[in-house]
């Protein structure tokens, strides 16, 4: 199993820890000091899960060996309810013309990465699946 290209995409828009004093009460010292975080990302009102996705994918097909049109396997793998009915995965099926893959969401957080990694390595193991396309948030 190999990883052919990595895509990426990070909204512009950054909340300091400065906020989170006013919101909880927790200093950004306190906040530092537990999480090493100093900042957040934060979509804009016309960006969604949906389409940070599509941006990362076209980033990712920069460095793409191969045609995205040879995935047969797309996983999205995140904790983001967008939507319920045409999750992440669905949407990049559509939107690059993947037809013939197959898509699904698996809902996973903080491990969105490992899960959907070993989701698409089961895949591999058992014969289903040739090129996947992994999707986490």
């Amino acid at each position: 199993m190999y990883i052919n290209a990595i895509g990426y995409y990070v909204p512009s828009q950054r909340i300091d820890n400065e906020y989170f004093a006013t919101v909880n009460g927790l200093t950004p010292e306190w906040i530092m000091q537990r999480t090493g975080i100093h900042s957040r990302s934060k979509a804009a009102p016309d960006e969604n899960v949906d389409t940070m996705a599509i941006e990362a994918v076209d980033m990712a097909l920069l460095s793409l060996p191969y045609s995205i049109k040879d995935v047969d396997l797309i996983v999205a793998s995140h904790y983001c309810a967008y939507d319920t009915v045409a999750t992440v995965a669905h949407v990049v099926q559509r939107n690059y013309g993947i037809a013939d893959a197959k898509a699904f969401y698996m809902s996973s957080a903080c491990s969105s990465f490992i899960n959907g990694l070993e989701t698409v390595e089961a895949y591999f193991m058992s014969g289903k699946s040739k090129k996947a396309l992994l999707i986490c948030s």
